[in-house]
């Protein structure tokens, strides 16, 4: 996440794992996993491990994001309010 003045310039941000490298991550440290296509899962709660793995990626990552993304918002006037 990116936080970017009105005029530009950038103000300072967060830096987190992307969605593949988590997915990766699970898979590569429990023997029990193994790596899945990322897709958009249509189920939130999944019914088999495939499923799960997609859900807890995709929508865990999104969840990730409208955290980081509230937390700057509550920041912003640190960084110059209307400015930013």
């Amino acid at each position: 996440v990116d936080v970017v003045s009105a005029k530009g310039e950038f103000l300072g941000g967060a830096i987190a794992p992307g969605v593949q490298v988590s997915s990766d991550a699970a898979a590569a440290r429990s023997a029990a996993l193994r790596r899945v296509e990322l897709t958009r899962p249509r189920p939130v709660v999944g019914k088999n491990t495939v499923e799960c793995m997609q859900a807890g990626a995709v929508f865990g990552f999104a969840g990730l994001v409208d955290g980081l993304v509230s937390r700057v918002r509550e920041d912003v006037d640190g960084f110059g309010g209307d400015d930013v």
